[in-house]
């Protein structure tokens, strides 16, 4: 996660070494911690202050249109889907 990244990342320009002394609690309820980033980044909504109902559901018909998710514990079901 960024959050255990950004904790050793030195050679990252947001390299954080505070976040060491941090719970992940703690770091989500940072202000500058991004909420809801895969939704921004599916939405190409990244520096809107807001997302909506309808920018959720688009990101879920996104994901549900262009990605095929596989569960290793359920290999036989994702491998019939993948031949499908």
């Amino acid at each position: 996660s960024t959050f255990y990244y950004l904790q050793n990342a030195y050679w990252e320009r947001h390299y954080r070494p505070e976040l060491k002394e941090m719970t992940l609690l703690d770091y989500a309820a940072l202000p500058d911690t991004a909420n809801n980033w895969m939704t921004r980044w599916l939405t190409g909504k990244n520096a809107e202050p807001h997302l909506s109902k309808e920018d959720v559901g688009f990101a879920k018909e996104l994901l549900r249109r262009k990605f095929l998710v596989m569960l290793t514990d359920e290999m036989a079901n994702s491998v019939q889907r993948l031949l499908q």
